[in-house]
C-alpha cells in the first residue's frame, strides 16, 4: 500500500475539494474527495488520501461519476446541480451491498486541509 501525505500532493494539481455526508440511523457518515485538474480523484480518510484507485467514468456539465476499484467496489455519481451524490457498494459477484444518497458541498482548499489535519 502506498500512502501519500498532504504535502505529497501538489495543491496546484488539485482544483476541487468535495465533502459529502449522510446519516445512517443516528450516525453521520462523511466522505472527503479531492478532484484534480487532471481528473484524478482521491478519497481522503483521516487526513490521508486513500490508496484505493478511483477511475473517472464521466465528467460533464451535469455529473461527475467514478468507480472506486476494490472489494467491495464503490460507484459514485455526483449531480452537479443538486449537489447530491449517490453511492453504491458492489460485491465481487456484483451484488448490491449498500446504497445511499449524500448531500455534498465544495470546500475551499484551506477549509479542506484544516478538516483533514484536525
Amino acid at each position: 500500500m502506498v500512502f501519500l501525505s498532504v504535502s505529497d500532493i501538489s495543491m496546484s494539481e488539485v482544483n476541487e475539494y468535495l465533502h459529502c455526508s449522510f446519516k445512517e440511523n443516528t450516525i453521520e457518515k462523511n466522505f472527503y474527495w479531492s478532484i484534480g485538474s487532471d481528473n484524478k480523484i482521491h478519497r481522503w480518510v483521516s487526513g490521508m488520501p486513500n490508496s484505493v484507485i478511483n477511475s473517472l467514468v464521466m465528467n460533464d456539465e451535469k455529473n461527475i461519476a467514478w468507480n472506486e476499484i476494490g472489494n467491495p467496489m464503490g460507484i459514485f455519481v455526483l449531480d452537479k446541480k443538486t449537489m447530491r451524490q449517490s453511492g453504491t457498494l458492489l460485491s465481487s459477484e456484483n451484488k448490491i451491498l449498500d446504497r445511499w444518497v449524500s448531500e455534498c458541498s465544495y470546500l475551499k482548499e484551506d477549509q479542506f486541509l484544516k478538516i483533514q489535519l484536525d
